[in-house]
């Protein structure tokens, strides 16, 4: 947390606040669990329970206030809770300024259709000479309540182009300044993908 100056005498409450993944600790409904906060400071006593010249802030000096510096815990215990809907208001959205292109590609006629966690976007693709990629993200984002999702899903496909070619004529043992054109004509691609973002509803405790 962001470093706070308190001055002597002077009490003040430090509030906080955590999340943790109970999908990935798999800690049992009913369970006691402890969390333990450790605040250091700065201007402590020299004792045995401080430590000399620690830079607590980080900012590459011993400060004046760093020469004695002490932590101290504090350890709040309590019950794994029985899991919570969260997040049960989500919105999908995906535009056209999503999409992104590279090298020569271009794109147009591009037609979205979303449900409520997935949805197709589909557009006219034209690799141009050197061809390239196109990209399309569409975003997932909750309503603000605890804790705040806002996840992205990303499809790239590389799309080919159609380079020119090199035609040159000869006569009587002479070539010709090369004349440049298509190899052969360029027609645009109709691409369709499909999207879809999980984890619609998280769950809290």
């Amino acid at each position: 947390m962001p470093q706070v100056t308190i001055a002597p005498g002077e009490i003040r409450g430090l509030l906080y606040r955590a999340a943790f993944d109970n999908n990935v600790l798999n800690i049992a409904d009913g369970t006691k669990a402890r969390a333990e906060v450790i605040v250091t400071f700065g201007n402590a006593a020299a004792t045995p329970a401080s430590a000399p010249n620690i830079d607590i802030n980080g900012n590459g000096v011993i400060d004046a206030d760093e020469d004695w510096v002490r932590s101290v815990a504090k350890r709040l215990t309590l019950i794994v809770p029985a899991e919570t809907p969260g997040n049960q208001t989500v919105t999908l959205s995906d535009t056209i300024d999503d999409i992104t292109t590279t090298g020569d590609v271009t794109f147009s006629n591009v037609q979205i259709n979303l449900g409520a966690t997935s949805g197709t976007v589909t557009a006219e693709v034209d690799g141009g000479t050197d061809g390239g990629t196109i990209t399309n993200c569409a975003h997932l984002t909750s309503d603000g309540s605890f804790p705040n999702l806002d996840l992205e899903a990303c499809s790239t496909v590389n799309v080919n182009g159609t380079p020119s070619c090199t035609r040159s004529r000869r006569q009587r043992g002479v070539t010709r300044r090369p004349l440049l054109g298509r190899c052969c004509p360029r027609a645009s691609t109709r691409l369709t993908r499909t999207i879809s973002i999980s984890a619609v509803h998280s769950r809290s405790r």
